[in-house]
């Protein structure tokens, strides 16, 4: 049986967003301002590969665009990046938009698209349509959007993407600790009874995986053998238990080599 591992974020209530059946979830300080304002001073959003077009960038992107489809146009006729995302069907265009719907204040439209194109294409991902940054950044805001919206497997299984990124190259750097405060407080706090328990134990199972701490890991492998249990796999349950002992106790050891 494969065994994984997961870390944590800086946490604010969001009370003013979320339902009252939402109000012990909490999700990291916004970071789109921050995102953009860095991204701006060092022209990111002016580079070709770019998701989509901004006020600093759109005569440059939309050349690109137009060369790139063959678009026929007029002399000085403006162009709707939006709307000529909205109509093109293919995986591409769509992943764009669901980034474009975020950071133009159209959430609700982003993550219903996300959610839809997630349900009805096989293998559907974003990170296949944009550079290592891009993914990153605008994934790490999406995860806060479905996290807002109870969503937390979907949400999840992006910031698995991110943190792993992060593993094979350094990226947020400083950032990073929110990053996995974040996923931490999902795994721990919110996944569980938001979906079936399969799915609860995938994500417990991945998050061994991710570097978490010890306590951690021997944190959701008892979890995983409650679950276990509940679903009548005995042996599993048992396996859980014994991994979670032997992570303790390697704790223990550490500490005493310490001292």
């Amino acid at each position: 049986m494969k065994f994984s591992v997961y870390a944590g974020t800086h946490l604010l209530r969001k009370s003013s967003v979320l339902s009252d059946k939402k109000q012990n979830c909490f999700i990291p300080i916004r970071r789109r301002e921050r995102v953009l304002k860095r991204r701006m001073l060092s022209g990111a959003l002016c580079r070709r590969t770019t998701c989509f077009p901004t006020r600093v960038s759109v005569q440059f992107l939309t050349q690109s665009f137009f060369t790139r489809y063959n678009i026929p146009r007029r002399r000085g006729e403006s162009f709707d990046y939006h709307a000529w995302l909205t109509e093109r069907q293919d995986e591409e265009s769509r992943s764009k938009l669901i980034f474009w719907d975020l950071m133009h204040h159209r959430e609700n439209e982003a993550v219903a698209e996300f959610k839809r194109m997630s349900v009805n294409y096989a293998g559907f991902s974003l990170k296949k349509w944009f550079t290592r940054e891009d993914f990153m950044d605008y994934g790490y805001i999406l995860a806060e959007e479905l996290t807002i919206r109870g969503e937390y497997y979907d949400a999840f299984l992006l910031l698995e993407q991110i943190i792993k990124m992060e593993y094979s190259y350094e990226y947020f750097r400083l950032f990073f600790p929110e990053v996995m405060e974040f996923t931490l407080h999902i795994l721990k706090q919110n996944i569980e009874g938001t979906v079936n328990d399969e799915l609860v134990l995938d994500a417990w199972e991945r998050a061994l995986d991710l570097g978490f701490s010890v306590s951690d890991d021997a944190f959701f492998l008892r979890k995983m053998a409650v679950l276990y249990r509940k679903i009548g796999d005995e042996r599993t349950a048992e396996v859980c238990l014994e991994e979670a002992a032997r992570t303790a106790g390697m704790k223990k050891q550490r500490k005493a080599v310490d001292y």
